[in-house]
């Protein structure tokens, strides 16, 4: 609003979209200068608009990568707890080359982070149909806030970008929505779109779903799993139209397979993912990895971690990844007893097993082969030793830098059983919160270089650092 203090006549201007944070005019406004016609508009939403005060209008815009839930590191260090929030940081749209990140409004954002500008956006959740079930908000201390806001909090781009599924959750209430590309929107000069085609209400009526993951061969095939200790494939068929309607077809999904696995994976499932051929799943839970065949529809086995291994009963796996010829499986457990197992699908038998206390972020990167993952620097130090007798000539070493994150590479191992023998690679002084695939994809001399020119490092503030910027920042 515009206030003539003249007459006292005001001007009501478009709603922005979200709430501003800071205005600012031209410095030749306060001479009458032309810049008086224009005002900037900082917003909440980590956005600048230029509004005209002639035309009442937004002339230019430019958005940063919006805000989105908390991820600090403490949320991050107790990923290994059950009640922890399972909650998708963020996913690749290789064919736009963009990010996908959900923002505060029940939306997500397309982010091209080489170009360092927004894409697209969308709105999953309906603006106007939030008024009765929400999410509540914590305050940034964790205690409960007063604020209600819809939670987007799971969702996941098929392979190729014709489909998107999103889990939004308004207090006790789940509705798993399904997406489809909309012409010319998925790699298209305005960056993706997506049109609704159905949504699912409660889709695991008996727990919160904790992982989706999508058919890796681009088919409309989706696997979801919770804490009902259920794995869900959703396929989507055509469907006529009602008579009064206008003659075509719609999209619907139904669920064609309902497994109960809880006894195979300690009542929770967490975690889930796709062979590289498309016919197998593993379904990971408390300390076991239960393999689906999706051609018989039953269970194939049970993968346990080797005796005394860290996360051989107590804790839950977070992250399941199969190499790329499908003969390796490897499963992670994030968060303060931080493990990474790896098991051997042909003799079903554990390869190797390591601990990292703190590990919060893991990813397999398929082009190198490699597995990357995100330490705390702290969590690698060794334990103070005795101190030894002073030598004369010896001069102190330097103290190393506190906090800030390793990033570490592991060879997957063969049949052979060669140990998880990490690698670090570089040391960034940021907390990083998740590790991304690259949705353009980077060719570089050398498996390890090429693992790294293949991923984003996300921190919590969601800053995106690909590894020549956070080589910038790396010291020893």
């Amino acid at each position: 609003m515009v206030w003539e203090t003249r007459d006292g006549r005001r001007q009501f201007f478009p709603r922005l979209g979200a709430p501003v944070a800071h205005l600012a005019l031209p410095a030749d406004a306060a001479d009458g200068g032309a810049g008086g016609a224009l005002v900037a508009v900082a917003s909440a939403t980590n956005a600048v608009q230029v509004v005209s005060l002639a035309t009442r209008r937004v002339v230019h815009r430019v958005a940063g990568v919006r805000p989105g839930p908390a991820a600090s590191a403490v949320a991050l260090a107790a990923a290994d707890e059950l009640g922890a929030a399972f909650r998708t940081f963020a996913a690749p749209h290789a064919p736009s080359g963009t990010l996908a990140f959900a923002d505060l409004s029940g939306g997500l954002q397309f982010y091209d982070a080489a170009a360092d500008r927004e894409a697209a956006a969308l709105q999953a959740v309906p603006q106007g149909h939030f008024l009765s079930d929400f999410a509540l908000v914590a305050a940034a201390d964790g205690a409960p806030g007063g604020a209600y806001r819809p939670d987007v909090r799971l969702f996941a781009v098929a392979p190729g970008g014709r489909h998107l599924a999103t889990l939004d959750e308004f207090g006790f209430h789940a509705n798993l929505r399904f997406w489809a590309a909309a012409d010319a929107g998925i790699d298209g000069a305005a960056g993706p779109r997506y049109v609704e085609q159905a949504v699912v209400r409660r889709p695991h009526a008996g727990g919160r779903v904790t992982a989706l993951a999508w058919h890796p061969g681009g088919e409309p095939l989706l696997a979801t799993v919770a804490q009902d200790g259920l794995l869900k494939l959703w396929s989507a068929t055509d469907e006529a139209a009602p008579p009064k309607k206008k003659p075509k077809r719609r999209r619907a999904w139904d669920c064609l397979l309902a497994a109960d696995l809880a006894d195979a994976a300690g009542d929770a499932l967490t975690a889930v993912a796709w062979s590289p051929c498309g016919s197998v799943l593993a379904v990971a839970g408390r300390g076991l990895v239960a393999l689906w065949d999706l051609q018989r529809s039953e269970e194939l086995a049970r993968l346990r971690p080797p005796a005394g291994a860290a996360a051989e009963k107590s804790f839950h796996f977070t992250r399941v990844f199969f190499s790329q010829a499908g003969d390796v499986l490897v499963a992670v457990v994030t968060g303060a007893a931080g493990a990474v197992v790896a098991w051997d699908l042909r003799s079903r038998r554990p390869l190797a097993a390591l601990a990292l206390r703190g590990l919060r972020a893991a990813l397999l990167e398929r082009r190198s082969g490699l597995l990357c993952l995100a330490v705390p620097r702290l969590a690698l130090q060794p334990a103070a030793a005795a101190p030894a007798a002073p030598a004369a000539a010896a001069a102190p070493a330097p103290p190393p830098p506190p906090g800030g994150t390793c990033i570490l590479t592991v060879p997957v191992p063969g049949a052979a059983g060669a140990p998880l023998a990490p690698r670090q690679c570089l040391w960034v002084a940021e907390d990083v919160a998740d590790l991304v695939p690259s949705p353009s994809g980077a060719a570089a001399a050398g498996a390890e270089a090429a693992c790294l020119a293949n991923v984003v490092l996300c921190t919590p503030e969601r800053k995106l650092l690909s590894v020549p910027q956070a080589a910038a920042r790396s010291s020893g």
